[in-house]
């Protein structure tokens, strides 16, 4: 979280009216725009938000915990990396309360398949031994090319689970077969419709 480092992501949020007249006075005060006072708010919030330390494995708590809790900040040391994917499993495995459902289905699809995961990729790389058991060495292409599939993968597993009349549990490699069929089925009507 280096002020250095140049902007490249965005983030739309909804807020209301007293939240906004307060931020426009803040960055008119500051003499700041007020994106920059809205980053610095949220950096701040990082920087002293604290989790439960029994939420957090490994080593991480053990050498990061105060008072029975770990700060975000440090989390987030160690999980980024410049590819969401490698943030995403990093998270999976030291702080998964960090992750949304999908990111978590995702996650647990990937760990679930070594056949296809599997490679020669340490996932803490360059941190030392996080002191969490059984990371698996992993395909960092195949996991990039295998991301929108798991993406869909994911929305199926949560759409089907919140639906109370029937119940499908498939998992990831039955799911890429079942779509794999389907998208030859529907090239092949396209083929007769043409």
């Amino acid at each position: 979280m280096s002020k250095r480092e140049p902007r490249k992501e965005t983030l739309s949020v909804r807020i209301n009216r007293e939240v906004k007249a307060g931020l426009s006075i803040a960055a008119n005060y500051s003499g700041e725009s007020m994106a920059t006072v809205m980053e610095q708010a949220l950096v701040a919030s990082i920087q002293t938000t604290r989790v439960s330390a029994s939420d957090v494995h490994g080593r991480l708590a053990d050498a990061h915990a105060e008072r029975g809790s770990v700060p975000i900040s440090k989390i987030l040391y160690f999980v980024q990396h410049h590819l969401p994917e490698i943030t995403m499993l990093r998270l999976f495995y030291l702080f998964p309360k960090g992750l949304t459902d999908r990111e978590r289905t995702i996650c647990e699809a990937v760990v679930a398949n070594p056949a296809i995961f599997a490679g020669s990729h340490p996932l803490f790389v360059p941190f030392p031994d996080p002191g969490v058991d059984d990371v698996p060495l992993f395909d960092v292409q195949k996991l990039s090319q295998h991301m929108p599939s798991l993406k869909a993968y994911a929305q199926f597993v949560s759409h089907n689970s919140q639906r109370s009349d029937v119940e499908i549990a498939i998992d990831y490699p039955t799911y890429l077969e079942l779509a794999g069929k389907r998208q030859r089925k529907e090239g092949e009507q396209d083929e007769l419709s043409e």
